[in-house]
């Protein structure tokens, strides 16, 4: 354990003295597990083509190594989108990597 893991909020609330039985349904997959991105040419929108040539080439396989401000501009744009604008509040000061990718 490190600093972190002893000063972390205890988890004892999370558990009961007794266990809960009641069967679960369950729900299937609506995205196939194997499915995997589309070649970058098949996508028609410029920005979003533009954002998956530049997370092909980042280092998500390393720990800590992606640049959080590219990776999260490039999320917001998956999620809401290519024409909704990212916010500026979310933009980080230090953008010296944003440029590699």
């Amino acid at each position: 354990m490190n600093q972190i893991d002893a000063t972390a909020t205890v988890m004892s609330d999370c558990f009961t003295d007794a266990p809960d039985f009641t069967p679960y349904v369950v729900v299937p997959a609506n995205v196939s597990l194997d499915q995997m991105n589309p070649d970058p040419k098949k996508i028609s929108n410029a920005t979003l083509r533009k954002d998956a040539i530049a997370s092909a080439r980042l280092p998500l396989e390393e720990i800590d190594r992606c640049p959080e401000d590219v990776l999260n501009q490039i999320l917001w744009r998956v999620m809401k989108g290519p024409r909704e604008p990212y916010p500026q509040w979310a933009v980080m000061a230090d953008t010296k990597d944003s440029d590699a990718y």
